[in-house]
């Protein structure tokens, strides 16, 4: 697996689910969040101008969590038989 840093939201693709290394960008109460980084699996989201986790657990509602992503890498190939679901807002 190779890992691309990510300097700006450009460098990263947009049509497609990506392994990122990330932290939120709208998480202001929480300073532990802020400093600490996650491996998500997460894609573009046009309607939110910013990558988004595709699950997101024990998130409350009411949030929106857009990430900052710091490094990229592909997803591994899929095996045989497996199809991930459409997710509509990663068109671009």
């Amino acid at each position: 697996m190779q890992w691309h840093k990510c300097e700006s939201d450009s460098d990263a693709p947009k049509n497609r689910r990506l392994l990122l290394i990330a932290q939120p960008t709208n998480t202001t109460t929480d300073v532990l969040a802020m400093t600490t980084c996650d491996v998500v699996v997460g894609h573009w989201d046009k309607y939110r101008a910013g990558f988004v986790p595709v699950d997101v657990p024990n998130v409350p509602a009411g949030v929106d969590p857009v990430l900052k992503v710091l490094y990229w890498s592909e997803l591994p190939k899929l095996p045989a038989g497996i199809s991930l679901r459409q997710i509509r807002s990663l068109e671009v």
